[in-house]
């Protein structure tokens, strides 16, 4: 079919038929139209309630980390009772990013969840040791134990201090919230560097004096 066969073929149609076909066209525009506008309107609210779910999860989750790390630095206290429901129900907080967030979020906090698990559970168990070991100990041996206990503690802080810095990066990143990566990070160490030196002076102060205790093996920890 050539040129003048189409227009001779459109010109064989009704006007009125003309007025129904521009309809119809109109009406499948106006639907198309409609569709994609509530299309990206469901789309903008979706990521919405997103990032507003986001933000309430992440910032709780960021307040269990500061708990976790005060719960290992209490790790010392040897008569302080086991925090398990505690330790528990932070955990738990942690776990509902795994819900939300991105899948580096996810294994950044998994990361994190992990470690303060082992930790926690490793650093308890010496304490409840010590604890029920202090009565056949003089006090000099007590308390070169509760040093090595104090050490691990330090150490241990150290060791989970940039772990949460990329834990709460990879955070942050899910909210769409600009930070320089290596500006973060080097101010996460500096702040450790201070606190960890802090505690080091502390330590060495205390196994100073008590390396100078007498070895009285006849008297014990009370």
């Amino acid at each position: 079919m050539n040129s003048s066969d189409v227009l001779a073929f459109m010109s064989a149609i009704p006007a009125p038929a003309w007025v129904v076909v521009g309809a119809i066209i109109g009406a499948l525009s106006s639907l198309l139209a409609t569709g994609i506008t509530t299309w990206f309107q469901f789309k903008r609210e979706e990521r919405a309630r997103l990032m507003a779910l986001r933000r309430d999860v992440y910032l709780d989750a960021v307040e269990a980390v500061s708990a976790l790390q005060a719960h290992i630095g209490n790790a010392c206290d040897i008569e302080q009772p086991p925090q398990t429901a505690e330790i528990s129900h932070h955990l738990a907080t942690l776990s509902k990013v795994y819900l939300i967030g991105s899948q580096e979020s996810v294994e950044a906090t998994l990361r994190v969840s992990g470690w303060f698990t082992s930790t926690y559970t490793d650093l308890n168990q010496r304490r409840m040791k010590l604890n029920l070991l202090r009565k056949s100990l003089t006090p000099r041996e007590f308390s070169l134990e509760l040093l090595e206990l104090i050490r691990s503690v330090t150490d241990s802080l150290t060791s989970v201090s940039e772990l949460t810095a990329n834990g709460i990066l990879a955070l942050r990143a899910d909210l769409e919230l600009l930070t320089d990566k290596e500006s973060y990070l080097e101010i996460t160490r500096r702040h450790n560097r201070d606190v960890v030196e802090g505690l080091e002076r502390f330590r060495t102060q205390m196994e100073s004096t008590v390396r100078n205790l007498p070895e009285d093996q006849a008297q014990r920890s009370k």
